[in-house]
């Protein structure tokens, strides 16, 4: 699932359908996808929806648990459905209302996923899970994500022009070299935050 295209890119800027040849679209979309890891890497998190498969959550390096309660971190953080938990080589099952048997449940709104009636194993790889993750849930990103890559995909590709008003009146054109403030801080409020 794509979180922007090339027609998307195009039509913010008012691309022209001269400038829409096939290898800038192939331009565009290799940006895109540039600008995608980079901004996974930097917040550390995923911003598209994933499928992690046999994960080890291990203390301290994806995870934090207290008890019961299982603090998810990284990437694992927005995880937002489990298809498989195992504990110590056991599956495990999702609890879904009171008192019906399940082992555990997972809390999206926190990260966390808590183990009924009992302690989480504190054994050095003792939980495996397979499930999907991304900061948008099943619904995808948010929408903010798209503007945010649309601008620095014109920005570095050198596609995002600005009209200029000159003091005799005439009107010229000029490229925007950065983002703008209000762009960049999209990023910041997605940043991952560690609180160990």
């Amino acid at each position: 699932m794509a979180l922007i295209t090339y027609s998307d890119v195009f039509s913010f800027f008012g691309t022209d359908a001269s400038k829409q040849t096939a290898a800038d679209q192939s331009r565009v979309t290799n940006e895109i996808n540039r600008q995608v890891a980079m901004i996974e890497s930097r917040i550390g998190r995923k911003i598209q929806p994933t499928y992690v498969s046999n994960v080890t959550l291990d203390y301290s390096k994806n995870c934090t648990i207290y008890g019961n309660k299982l603090f998810l971190a990284d990437i694992y953080r927005d995880l937002y459905s489990i298809t498989s938990l195992y504990e110590n080589g056991v599956l495990l099952t999702e609890s879904s209302e009171y008192e019906d048997d399940g082992d555990f449940y997972l809390s999206t709104l926190n990260g966390t996923i808590t183990r009924v009636g009992q302690d989480w194993s504190l054994d050095q790889l003792a939980i495996k899970l397979s499930g999907n993750v991304g900061i948008g849930g099943a619904s995808g990103p948010l929408e903010s994500f798209n503007l945010y890559l649309i601008q620095a995909v014109g920005v570095t590709l050198g596609i995002w022009d600005t009209i200029i008003i000159y003091p005799d009146g005439s009107v010229g054109s000029q490229k925007v070299r950065s983002l703008p403030k209000e762009t960049l801080r999209i990023l910041d409020q997605y940043m991952q935050k560690v609180f160990i």
